[in-house]
């Protein structure tokens, strides 16, 4: 594998104006997405062949949403995939659906093109609640594989009213659905883009005692490259997973668990990700927030910074705190690219102006 090479900048574009406000514990030196990126980006949706595996860690404000772009030949073997879909607002207030759909559009990936597989990492609505908006209705996309851990949260109607909704689109024939992901992981996600993307799935438990510790944890691999997707998961199921030694947690990317919350990056955890032995090479840290006052908490972004440096850490809430809770989704996408020569990049994309 090439060393991973990452441009670095110190301006970034928010809505059309210069945000020059950097939260607490980030200090610069990450990069911004160049034209030629972005563009890039936006061909995935319409070139005969992809070469590379692109990621973007979308900014849905405080919640997840993850689309990734597999190589391949578009409508054969490249595959676009969600992991997480943020939520619609109806309870929060906080409109991540709509953010990721502008997002996909914007990149020429319209409503009723195909999600090879949505998957729900845990029934937090911050991570499903945009779910059945991108399924269903006006501007809805084709999903055709959904995911979940089949958590019983009997208090969370709209999850069970998700959960009716697949089942009908199944008995229909429009979708499979594999639950619980971790006894009905579906075997076309192992390995995709003719073997080329592998994945792996390392934990799922539909009998956790919390939401978060019931997530979908999923490593990912392209020519060598790792990442790392946690989903919310905290300290109890995190350092299980760290002390075993059958399970290797190496990862040049970490999208950070839970937000970065207090509870989400033990030191046992962070060691088997970013090994000390391997500082020389690059290492990133991607953190899924947005307007939340304990969220990321300063104690986990010091232990990151300790392991990926300050120009390794990325954020989706920058500035969030002098935005409403309707501006803060939206713009601060995180873009990562892995080209099939093995180089890495991660940069935030800068949105137009207007």
């Amino acid at each position: 594998m090439n060393l991973a090479r990452v441009a670095s900048a110190t301006l970034f574009l928010v809505a059309g104006c210069i945000d020059t406000t950097l939260p607490a514990g980030v200090g610069g030196g990450q990069s911004i997405c160049s034209t030629d990126d972005l563009i890039a980006f936006r061909a995935q949706s319409s070139v005969q062949t992809r070469e590379d595996l692109w990621i973007a860690f979308v900014d849905v404000g405080h919640g997840d949403a993850i689309w990734v772009r597999t190589p391949g030949e578009v409508g054969g073997t490249a595959r676009d995939i969600l992991f997480d879909v943020g939520d619609d607002g109806a309870i929060s207030g906080i409109d991540g659906l709509s953010a990721l759909r502008r997002f996909m559009s914007e990149n020429e990936w319209l409503p009723g093109s195909p999600i090879d597989a949505l998957v729900v990492t845990n029934p937090d609505y911050d991570h499903y609640g945009g779910a059945r908006g991108l399924m269903s209705g006006a501007g809805a996309y084709d999903v055709r594989t959904y995911v979940d851990p089949a958590v019983a949260v009997g208090d969370k109607p709209t999850y069970d009213a998700l959960i009716g909704f697949v089942g009908s689109e199944v008995a229909a024939g429009r979708m499979s659905s594999y639950r619980p992901a971790r006894t009905q992981w579906p075997p076309h996600l192992n390995e995709l883009s003719d073997g080329l993307v592998r994945w792996k799935l390392l934990a799922s438990d539909e009998n956790a005692a919390s939401t978060n510790d019931a997530s979908i944890v999923v490593m990912l691999e392209f020519v060598g490259v790792r990442v790392l997707l946690t989903g919310d998961a905290e300290t109890p199921l995190l350092s299980r997973l760290a002390a075993d030694p059958n399970l290797d947690l190496q990862a040049n990317v970490l999208k950070v668990p839970h937000h970065g919350s207090a509870d989400s990056s033990p030191d046992a955890f962070l060691d088997r990700v970013f090994p000390a032995a391997t500082t020389g090479r690059s290492r990133f840290a991607i953190v899924s927030a947005g307007r939340r006052t304990s969220l990321p908490a300063e104690s986990t972004l010091e232990r990151l910074v300790a392991r990926v440096g300050r120009a390794g850490l990325y954020r989706t809430d920058r500035g969030d705190e002098d935005k409403s809770t309707s501006q803060a989704p939206g713009d601060d996408h995180i873009l990562m690219r892995i080209t099939a020569e093995g180089d890495l990049m991660v940069c935030f994309v800068e949105p137009e102006a207007g």
